[in-house]
């Protein structure tokens, strides 16, 4: 159990220490990817690397669910 605590901070660490757009180029995260991320960070190890927070649009969502429905093409 120890050893699965310490890989999630060194996870957690990498991730705080690297930012999202240099992440992808960083040998470090590479290795960290390789050698396998935890399940418990696996989310937030994907959210940073995919930048999620600098692409996300606050109230997108209820903004298409008020344009109401569009017909399928055939």
């Amino acid at each position: 159990i120890e050893a699965h605590r310490q890989r999630e901070l060194k996870c957690t660490s990498i991730m705080s220490s690297t930012p999202p757009s240099q992440a992808r180029k960083s040998k470090k995260v590479k290795k960290l990817l390789i050698e396998g991320v935890p399940a418990s960070v696996r989310s937030n190890v994907w959210q940073h690397l995919t930048d999620s927070q600098g692409e996300r649009m606050d109230g997108l969502y209820t903004q298409l669910g008020r344009r109401g429905r569009v017909a399928a093409s055939n």
